[in-house]
């Protein structure tokens, strides 16, 4: 079954963006995209690779984020794929696959 497009059924998309907010592993998707962590508090996780420094308020449900190196890149996960995608329905291809993976973050070392 194909998917209706945004101007068609938008509350299917913002389910499906609520969904992928909610249910993604933003630390350890960082972390497999070679992000190292730097930082790490009771309520925020600092990561860094080339580019950026993404800062993660772990306190928050659902996650939010920050990227020190550009003011404007802010907001929850979604927004993060979507400023890195291609276009709106790559994003949300993205976020859905990312859903189904599994992580585990518990013993990743700081460098």
């Amino acid at each position: 079954m194909k998917s209706p497009n945004y101007g068609e059924d938008p509350q299917h998309y913002k389910e499906l963006i609520a969904k992928i907010n909610d249910g993604s592993d933003f630390p350890m998707y960082l972390h497999r995209n070679g992000y190292r962590l730097v930082k790490k508090s009771a309520g925020s996780m600092e990561f860094k690779n080339d580019r950026d420094s993404i800062v993660l308020q772990t306190s928050r449900r659902p996650v939010t984020y920050f990227n020190r190196n550009d003011s404007l890149d802010k907001g929850l996960f979604f927004k993060y794929l979507l400023r890195r995608s291609a276009n709106f329905y790559m994003a949300i291809k993205s976020g859905l696959e990312i859903m189904d993976r599994s992580y585990n973050l518990q013993n990743m070392e700081l460098k």
